[in-house]
């Protein structure tokens, strides 16, 4: 009978005691860690009795890295560079100790190591990798321009790198935060929309980023980002002020990706792009869909108010009064209740009933008294009032007496 290994049966009762002791849901990963840890002894064994060798020094800072243990993961990989610099592991070496840093919140180091792994690394998976980090990093680190320079750059870098389309994916995430960062006003001057200076120039960054969202789209029309990738791109559009073709993007995605978890948000944003282009019916056609389709959603009862707005701005004070009723009936304690009472007092205001007009605005003031309209509310009533004395006996309502 052979012999079993006391190191195997040992490496056996371990991960089965640990696999046995742990919740169903917590093994694998605790089994791998556990794997791990018996690897890196192993490792450290072997490193004491065979003296200084790159391979084994390497897996001992890659078994860190799989657990999880930064620190020990960024010291193990530094020292390693340190002392086997000329190692054909080195640049795998500088991408370990990049993607470390990074977990670690160094980005500046991650950056710095990454570029050395480029710089080690022939043209392959690890120089792809190491070209990937160091943009990484950079993003992480809010260094936006740089980012997006060093996005730029991975083709020449790397001829072989294959992701192009996470590339122009990365380089629209990079314009789109650009367009949102503060900018010292470049002067008085307008437009003739009067748009400002600094205005246009995050215009034109969102387009930059609206063009890379659809090159990543045309890239890789199927691929796992092209979802994010659309709705971005409508995203660019939107916050660009072009609502007409954010409008056309938020449609074509939700036609195409009507399943996904980002349609609720493309159908509330198609009906902002009517509401900004004062197209009234179908904002409010837009507004009302979503709050019936989405009623759970917690934007569901500004959809509501929002279409009664768009009705009352189309002069169409029937159906608005009744979707600023629906709001307050479905969600009465939601944060928009006040507004929507708000609104049926304004209506009943511009249609000079003004008995019903002071019973809405008295409504107002007793159930919203800390709203933020209550001062607003306080003024139409007092005008209200005004009108409401000067209105012919025979105009009054009986139901004043």
């Amino acid at each position: 009978m052979m012999k079993k290994s006391p190191l195997l049966f040992f490496t056996a009762m371990v991960l089965s005691r640990l696999s046995m002791a742990q919740a169903p849901e917590q093994g694998p990963r605790l089994f791998d860690a556990g794997a791990y840890a018996l690897s890196a002894q192993m490792d450290r064994a072997l490193l004491r009795t065979s003296g200084p060798d790159d391979l084994v020094a390497f897996r001992i800072a890659q078994s860190a890295a799989r657990q999880d243990r930064w620190p020990e993961a960024d010291a193990a990989y530094g020292s390693f560079l340190s002392q086997h610099l000329a190692s054909p592991l080195a640049a795998d070496a500088s991408v370990g100790l990049a993607r470390a840093r990074l977990h670690l919140g160094d980005e500046k180091g991650a950056a710095q190591a990454a570029q050395g792994a480029v710089a080690d690394a022939n043209n392959g998976d690890t120089a792809s990798e190491a070209a990937l980090l160091q943009a990484e990093s950079l993003y992480s680190a809010g260094k936006l321009q740089e980012a997006e320079a060093a996005y730029a750059d991975i083709p020449t870098q790397v001829p072989g790198f294959k992701d192009l389309a996470y590339l122009a994916y990365a380089r629209g995430w990079c314009w789109f935060r650009i367009a949102q960062l503060p900018r010292r006003p470049s002067g008085p001057a307008t437009d003739t929309a009067g748009a400002s200076g600094q205005d246009l120039v995050a215009a034109g960054d969102l387009k930059k980023a609206a063009d890379f969202f659809a090159q990543a789209l045309t890239l890789a029309p199927d691929g796992r980002l092209a979802p994010t990738a659309q709705y971005q791109q409508a995203e660019c559009l939107y916050a660009a002020a072009d609502y007409a073709n954010a409008a056309k993007a938020y449609q074509a995605f939700e036609k195409k990706y009507d399943k996904h978890e980002l349609v609720p948000a493309a159908r509330y944003s198609l009906a902002w792009c009517y509401f900004e282009r004062k197209q009234w019916k179908d904002a409010a056609t837009a507004f009302h869909r979503f709050a019936v389709v989405h009623d759970q959603h917690p934007l569901a009862a500004w959809g509501l108010y929002l279409a009664g707005v768009s009705l009352a701005r189309g002069q169409d004070y029937d159906l608005a009064q009744s979707a600023y009723e629906l709001c307050l009936r479905q969600y009465p304690k939601s944060d928009v209740a006040d507004r929507a009472q708000y609104g049926l007092a304004w209506l009943a205001t511009v249609r000079k009933d003004y008995v019903t007009a002071a019973e809405e605005w008295e409504r107002f003031q007793k159930e919203y008294e800390d709203s933020s309209l209550a001062a607003s509310a306080t003024f139409l009533h007092a005008t209200r009032s005004i009108n409401w004395a000067a209105t012919p006996a025979h105009a009054i309502s009986t139901s004043a007496c």
